[in-house]
């Protein structure tokens, strides 16, 4: 596999936000779950990061969703 090839699979930068990357990296129906259970406040943090990671296979960071929820992200 080419290195251009795996761009679009690399983590986020130190500049981006975490779940900006990650929302991205999803189809457009599981961004748009994912948007939704993040305005949710009664959805919690780490259920949100064990469903991602279970069924999407990739690693989402607590602390990152947090930041992005809360608005204080770099989105």
């Amino acid at each position: 596999m080419a290195l251009r090839e795996r761009v679009p699979t690399a983590g986020p930068g130190w500049q981006e936000c975490g779940a900006g990357w990650l929302l991205r990296q999803l189809s457009d129906d599981d961004a748009d779950t994912l948007r939704g259970w993040l305005a949710d406040p009664v959805v919690s943090v780490t259920w949100i990061v064990q469903q991602v990671d279970e069924e999407c296979g990739l690693r989402a960071d607590a602390q990152a969703l947090r930041r992005h929820r809360r608005g204080e992200c770099k989105c």
